[in-house]
């Protein structure tokens, strides 16, 4: 009787090692993961501190630019009904900032976002200049910033 405890005994202590011993291996790989997460938000964050470097002047210089931006000209544009390429990139991007939606397109056709620039976004220029006087960068929803990502990366290759 006593052998048999010892040994139900002996079973039941084999048994805790061998979970104690498997729990320690998951809390191991629980820290390696998060480890690896923790790795790699640093380096998201990094590559995010370094993007906001690199467009910093660039914002800053844009900032000192509106004022000279004229309603004249705006009004010029607006008038336009086949802008050069560059204008409707530059447009488009103001689009998807400013969250209007682009025209759709004929199947096979990109996306037209000349078209609502015009009705929308030229529509009233004091507006126009007012919100891009006020507009914060990091407000943008993630939303946002997806359907800016393809504007964004066609402008850049065009360079």
């Amino acid at each position: 009787d006593t052998s048999a405890q010892a040994e139900a005994h002996q079973k039941s202590l084999h048994e805790a090692e061998t979970t104690l011993a498997q729990a320690h291996v998951a809390t191991h790989d629980q820290n390696d993961a998060v480890a690896e997460q923790k790795t790699l938000c640093e380096s998201l964050r990094a590559e995010c501190e370094k993007l906001r470097n690199d467009a910093l002047p660039a914002w800053e210089a844009a900032l000192r630019a509106l004022p000279e931006i004229s309603k004249k000209e705006l009004g010029e544009f607006r008038g336009t009904l086949v802008p050069n390429e560059r204008v409707r990139r530059v447009f488009a991007v103001l689009c998807g900032v400013l969250g209007v939606p682009p025209r759709k397109a004929a199947e096979g056709r990109p996306e037209d976002y000349w078209e609502p620039t015009r009705r929308h976004v030229l529509a009233d220029p004091d507006a126009l200049l007012q919100r891009l006087a006020s507009f914060d960068p990091g407000g943008l929803s993630e939303e946002a910033l997806q359907r800016l990502r393809p504007l964004l990366m066609a402008g850049h290759s065009a360079r």
